[in-house]
């Protein structure tokens, strides 16, 4: 679906002139797909194939194609990242070259697939071109956006601007901001302040993303140098102090996590305590185990004890007491990970009982 578009209220006679003899033809989302000029020896018509979902955030033009709309021929291909890559035009053969780009995002070069420079160029601060240099056909130009030779305008999507006048040649459609009086004006490009702001969709004045992103490191590097020199002993003595305040805290850390974990092999976890053996260390503190109790020698004690004889020799240490722990020490890895616990506890359970100690 496409409108044609000849004539703008309040533009000068010059442009109502150039829109007769080159009518200009819309998308639905008002996205320019074609551009019919004539001249003495005719008429010539270009098409834009345009693509609106691409990484530089707006509609942007892919393929140019010349001739009768139905039959016409690709002309022009570019190709795009976060900025207009390249474009490969038919010249007698195809030629293909390489944009430039300052800080501000204007072409300031185009180069060949050797990388030598075969175009450059010079804008003031509304991109009228003072300086050119170089016979490759190109339209983008200032802002990297897409000059009209025919119109003597830049095409920035929703209005046109006239580098001549720093303004745009229709009204914008949005009201303003009251406290903002730039904002008022209806015609001003990017507020008159084109150095620092940029306006590619031709409705809302930015800030220049590179023109940001250059400032804010700037900033931030004059920032930390100042701030370096000023404290420079004190900004070294505070790095040597968290470098030993990490160390500190992994130290703490390690070890506490150690010895947690060795008062948990020693029994079922109710056993043993932590406690600080330096700045930033921390041990197991595990007391010694009873020999477990006999019954047959508590009976035989109380017995001694009734009939006032002497007390039975004590029952030998249980020898599976040294079994528990070797089999703790063994199994120990499998501890870590989703049910650990149980694992850890059957690992030992069956490592006993390959020693003939059944009673863990």
């Amino acid at each position: 679906m496409t409108y044609r578009r000849t004539t703008r209220r309040g533009t000068r006679l010059g442009l109502i002139l150039a829109l007769f003899f080159c009518p200009l033809a819309y998308d639905a989302f008002g996205n320019r797909v074609s551009k019919s000029v004539t001249t003495t020896g005719g008429t010539t018509t270009t098409q834009y194939l345009v693509d609106d979902l691409n990484p530089t955030g707006y509609p942007q033009v892919v393929d140019e194609l010349t001739g009768p709309i139905g039959s016409a021929a690709v002309s022009r291909t570019y190709t795009y990242g976060l900025q207009r890559i390249s474009h490969d035009q038919y010249i007698s053969g195809w030629l293909l070259s390489y944009y430039q780009y300052d800080g501000g995002g204007s072409v300031r070069q185009l180069t060949n697939s050797a990388g030598t420079v075969t175009d450059s160029y010079e804008y003031d601060a509304f991109g009228n071109s003072f300086t050119k240099q170089g016979t490759t056909p190109n339209n983008y130009l200032y802002r990297g956006e897409q000059y009209d030779p025919d119109l003597v305008l830049f095409y920035l999507r929703h209005r046109y601007m006239n580098p001549l006048t720093g303004r745009f040649v229709s009204m914008d459609p949005d009201d303003g901001i009251v406290t903002d009086p730039a904002t008022l004006h209806k015609y001003l490009y990017t507020e008159a302040d084109p150095v620092n702001l940029v306006d590619p969709n031709g409705q809302e004045a930015l800030v220049g993303y590179n023109q940001l992103a250059v400032g804010a490191l700037v900033v931030a590097t004059g920032a930390a140098i100042v701030n370096y020199e000023q404290h420079k002993d004190q900004t070294e003595g505070a790095l040597r102090q968290l470098s030993a305040g990490i160390s500190c805290a992994y130290n703490k850390l390690t070890t506490n996590f150690s010895a947690w974990v060795k008062i948990g092999l020693a029994g079922d976890g109710d056993q043993g305590s932590i406690v600080q053996v330096g700045p930033c260390a921390f041990a197991a503190k595990i007391p010694v185990p009873k020999p477990p109790d006999d019954e047959n020698w508590t009976l035989k004690a109380f017995a001694a004890w009734y009939d006032d004889q002497p007390y039975p020799p004590p029952p030998p240490p249980d020898p599976c007491v040294k079994v528990r722990v070797a089999c703790e020490a063994i199994c120990a890895p499998t501890i870590y990970g989703k049910n650990g616990a149980g694992r850890f506890r059957r690992c030992v359970r069956d490592c006993m009982e390959k020693q003939g100690c059944f009673s863990y």
